[in-house]
């Protein structure tokens, strides 16, 4: 009798380890079977979001390409007067931000002098020039090789064109670099070569991947040309001995044969910027904002009568325009706990296309989410608001 009662108190523990064992499983299955669908519903609100945003954006790159205008001002449609808008759609709080990015200065052909402008602190001028220039001889405030690689881990610097404005970051003192550029200069655009010196036409071909030996050559021809005659066009190029059809195509796109900032929109800093590299008093800032308030510039005949007798030995049409060919664009969507950004920089192009005058070509792209994403920048009042 105690035999059976032992089996049968045997098996009720068996089952109880059974059942305990299937509800463990189950319980997995359905945590697993729950972690799967929240992947998937997170992939798909991650989708449907950057779905959105790439809608809201190919809508304002339409504006762009449908803007037939000679001249860029902040009256253009795809502008919207402050640049910024905010509206809701698709239950997402949307806020877009256009700036025109080519009429910055770039960062890689700024001079020391033109940098303190932006730095009192000569150490953030020489460390930035040290990581651009193409030699491993630090300045007195900067940093090069050895510094960089006696970091943990170690690595080298650039010693040539910044490609991102986020590079930034890797500098000695990088946080401060790049809270002090990023907002007011850019690293795209193509160069005007008649505004070159020659270090930055030597540098810029270096950076580009040609041959040292070659870029030295050319620089040199570079300044013999430009001592009697202007480059007009990319074929000019080719009255650089060194320069052969295929290095001119190569090189080609890099170049641009007149101004690049739009005096009617470049933001206040980048303009005394740009003009201090011309060789113009930064001070004129102010009056060209306060003249483009009442009458923006839309010739460049105009530009030319404003700098005219200021000076006299500088081509103003070098440096600046009327018309904006580079543009960055950020998209937040903000909806409950969720946060998305997209970041893109994009140029304008003509094209031969008959009845497509424009194309827009990405130079740059990137999507993030929630704490990736940036803070919302703050939405200054006077934004275009828009009821959707």
């Amino acid at each position: 009798m105690m035999k059976w009662h032992d089996e049968r108190g045997s098996t009720m523990i068996l089952v109880i380890w059974v059942i305990g064992l299937l509800s463990a499983i189950a319980a997995f299955l359905i945590y697993r079977a729950e972690a799967e669908w929240a992947v998937m519903a997170s992939l798909e609100r991650n989708l449907a979001a950057r779905q959105l945003a790439t809608a809201v954006l190919n809508e304002r790159l339409d504006l762009l390409l449908a803007d037939d205008n000679e001249f860029d001002t902040p009256d253009e449609t795809w502008f919207g007067k402050t640049g910024m808008s905010r509206f809701e759609r698709d239950g997402y709080q949307v806020s877009l931000i256009i700036e025109d990015e080519g009429s910055k200065p770039n960062v890689n052909v700024l001079d020391a002098e033109t940098l303190e402008l932006l730095f009192e602190d000569k150490t953030n001028i020489d460390i930035l020039l040290d990581w651009i220039d193409p030699d491993d001889d630090p300045r007195t405030d900067g940093a090069e090789k050895d510094y960089y690689q006696s970091l943990n881990p170690g690595y080298l610097p650039r010693n040539g064109f910044l490609s991102s404005l986020e590079e930034l970051k890797q500098l000695k003192n990088g946080a401060v670099l790049y809270e002090t550029l990023a907002p007011h200069c850019t690293v795209h655009g193509r160069f005007n070569p008649n505004t070159l010196t020659k270090a930055h036409f030597e540098n810029l071909m270096l950076s580009y991947g040609i041959e040292k030996r070659v870029a030295e050559r050319m620089a040199e021809e570079f300044v013999v040309y430009r001592s009697k005659n202007r480059f007009e066009n990319v074929d000019h190029l080719l009255q650089l001995p060194s320069v052969t059809l295929q290095t001119r195509d190569r090189i080609g796109p890099l170049f641009e044969f007149s101004g690049q900032c739009n005096l009617n929109l470049v933001g206040e800093t980048g303009l005394r910027l740009a003009l201090k590299r011309a060789g113009y008093d930064p001070g004129l800032a102010g009056e060209i904002i306060s003249r483009r308030r009442e009458d923006p510039f839309d010739t460049v005949d105009e530009i030319q009568a404003f700098f005219k007798n200021k000076r006299k030995e500088i081509r103003a049409e070098d440096f600046f325009t009327i018309r904006s060919s580079v543009f960055k664009i950020r998209i937040w969507l903000t909806k409950g706990n969720h946060r998305y950004y997209l970041e893109t920089v994009q140029q304008r192009k003509e094209t031969d296309r008959i009845g497509i005058p424009w194309e827009m070509q990405v130079l740059s792209w990137k999507f993030l989410i929630n704490d990736e994403a940036p803070e919302l920048s703050n939405i200054e009042s006077g934004e275009e608001e828009i009821d959707e």
